[in-house]
């Protein structure tokens, strides 16, 4: 599950495809984040993973996340 957007991921799809799989650094690299640990990854897709930029954790608005109200 790509944990950007909550949706499944296929790992069949090859590496170049816009929704195959990718490892997200939590903490982005060019902010400072460690490149090799792996604590700090999560699953999500190269377009999700794309489109978060470098942005921290905490400014990141998960589009699988539900709220409590709708709005």
């Amino acid at each position: 599950m790509c944990w950007l957007c909550g949706q499944q991921i296929d790992l069949t799809l090859p590496r170049e495809h816009r929704m195959s799989w990718t490892a997200d650094h939590l903490d982005p690299i060019s902010l400072g984040g460690a490149p090799r640990d792996a604590s700090l990854l999560r699953p999500a897709h190269r377009a999700c993973n794309s489109s978060r930029g470098n942005r921290m954790t905490s400014q990141v608005r998960r589009q699988g996340v539900q709220t409590s109200e709708v709005w």
